[in-house]
C-alpha cells in the first residue's frame, strides 16, 4: 500500500476512534466509506476488529455508567435483527432496503428534533436492537438508532451502554464472518495496523467527551444520526 493511502487509511480510523469514543457510536460510519474506498479488504473484518478494541476500552472507562438491562434488552432485538438484514441482503433488493433504512433514520432524527422522542424501555430497547442489528449486517452502522434511544441521557451513560452492546454486536459479528469464512489470519494481518491508530483516537476521546456536556452530546447524536441516513439515502 502506498504511503499516503496508509496515512489516510489510519487517519480514518484514529478520526473514527475519537468519534466513537466520544459519541458512543460512529467509527464505522466515519472509517468504513473511507477505507472501502482505500482497501477494501479492511472491511469488515479488519475494521470491526479496530471498533472491538474501542469498545472494549470503552466499557472498562465508562463502567459504573452502564446498565446492563438496556443492553440485554437490545441484545433481544439485535441477535435476530442481525439474521434479518442479513437474510435482507439477498432478499431484497438493495436500493429498496437502503431507501427504507435512511428514511427511517432521518425521520426519527427530525422527530427527535421537534421533541418528540422514545424513552429506552424494554420495548424501544428491543425495537432500536432489532434496526441496529439490520443496520449493521447491511451498512455495517448500527449505532444510530440505539443513539437516538439515548440522547436524553448523561453522556457516560450513553457512552458506556452503547460501547457493551456493540462490544458484545462485535464479537458476534465476528463470529459469524468466521463461520462463513469471510475472516481468518489474512484478515487478522490487516487488521494489526488499524490497532494503534485506534488507540490513539480512543484516547484523544478521553479528553474530548468530558468536554461534551448533555446539549452538545445530543446536538452531536442528531448531526451525526442525520449525516448517516443522508449518506445511506446518497448511496442507494
Amino acid at each position: 500500500m502506498d504511503i499516503s493511502v496508509s496515512l489516510l487509511t489510519l487517519a480514518a480510523v484514529a478520526l473514527g476512534a475519537v468519534v466513537q469514543g466520544s459519541l458512543g457510536f460512529g467509527m464505522a460510519m466515519v472509517a468504513a466509506p473511507i477505507l472501502l474506498l482505500l482497501d477494501p479488504r479492511l472491511v469488515p473484518g479488519p475494521l470491526l476488529c479496530a471498533v472491538l478494541c474501542v469498545t472494549v476500552l470503552m466499557t472498562r472507562r465508562e463502567w459504573r455508567h452502564i446498565t446492563p438491562s438496556a443492553i440485554a434488552w437490545a441484545g433481544v432485538g439485535g441477535v435476530p435483527g442481525s439474521f434479518v438484514g442479513a437474510w435482507a441482503t439477498v432478499a431484497v433488493a438493495a436500493d429498496v432496503l437502503g431507501n427504507a433504512l435512511g428514511v427511517m433514520i432521518i425521520s426519527a432524527v427530525v422527530m427527535s428534533a421537534l421533541g418528540h422522542r422514545l424513552r429506552p424501555s424494554p420495548v424501544a430497547l428491543i425495537a432500536a436492537g432489532t434496526v441496529s442489528g439490520v443496520m449493521g449486517a447491511v451498512l455495517s452502522m448500527g449505532g444510530p438508532p440505539l443513539a437516538l434511544l439515548y440522547q436524553d441521557q448523561p453522556g457516560g451513560e450513553l457512552r458506556g451502554t452503547l460501547a457493551g452492546y456493540f462490544t458484545l454486536a462485535s464479537l458476534v459479528a465476528l463470529g459469524a464472518l468466521v463461520v462463513v469464512g469471510n475472516f481468518g489470519w489474512s484478515e487478522v494481518y490487516l487488521a494489526l495496523p488499524l490497532v494503534p491508530a485506534a488507540l490513539a483516537g480512543y484516547a484523544l476521546s478521553g479528553w474530548v467527551a468530558p468536554r461534551l456536556n448533555k446539549s452538545a452530546t445530543r446536538k452531536a447524536v442528531l448531526l451525526l444520526a442525520g449525516a448517516a441516513g443522508v449518506a445511506v439515502l446518497v448511496r442507494y
